[in-house]
């Protein structure tokens, strides 16, 4: 295990990005056209637990060590469903539930999003609430999602590699890409695209 202090510099507005490797300060900046006025700054203290196939995968520190590991471990078997590896390096954190909403309201993020990816940094922000919610976000999850919680991690993982096979900021963008690697496809804008593709092609992608 690797511990790690995180800064955020944070910019209030929809979309946002990390900015500088893991480790270090991490500036986050914003997909738009305005300059934000005023910048704000969060902390996140996260562990490493292990690395798969060239990705690492963390948690907030407050994670039980036993619960960090069993539901990381779930998160990267589901990732090795889709093929994740192909992104290259990558940085998946897990952030204790009591922690995410506030760590949201700080980001500019929507309030019930279970999830938050920087292309620019390589690395993706999951809410600890997949697996065992309170009873309070297990209902806002299924209310806003229309999901059942055991179909949740499945769709929210293969959105987030949408955007990051993507590099793309648009929400409606990226769950088509994520509908195409749910399919068993690269999505048009990934891999094969930057290979020369110009439709989704067929990969060895489960569905």
């Amino acid at each position: 295990m690797k511990n790690a202090f995180l800064k955020l510099h944070l910019a209030p507005v929809r979309h946002i990005f990390l900015a500088l490797p893991f480790f270090a300060a991490l500036l986050l900046t914003a997909c738009t056209e305005r300059t934000p006025a005023q910048q704000y700054t969060a902390k996140l203290n996260v562990v490493e637990m292990f690395v798969s196939k060239g990705q690492r995968f963390s948690c907030s520190t407050d994670f039980p060590q036993a619960e960090c590991v069993r539901e990381l471990s779930a998160i990267r078997d589901v990732l090795s469903l889709y093929h994740a590896e192909e992104l290259g390096p990558w940085h998946w954190i897990l952030v204790v539930a009591d922690d995410w909403k506030p760590l949201l309201r700080t980001l500019g993020g929507h309030s019930t999003s279970p999830a938050m990816t920087s292309y620019i940094d390589r690395e993706t922000l999951l809410e600890g609430s997949f697996f065992v919610p309170s009873a309070a976000r297990a209902f806002e999850l299924q209310r806003e999602f229309h999901l059942p919680l055991e179909e949740l991690l499945t769709r929210t993982l293969t959105h987030e590699l949408g955007h990051a096979f993507c590099g793309d900021p648009d929400e409606i963008r990226t769950e088509q890409a994520a509908a195409q690697i749910r399919r068993g496809l690269y999505p048009a804008c990934g891999l094969e695209a930057m290979r020369g593709g110009k439709k989704p092609v067929r990969a060895d992608i489960a569905k």
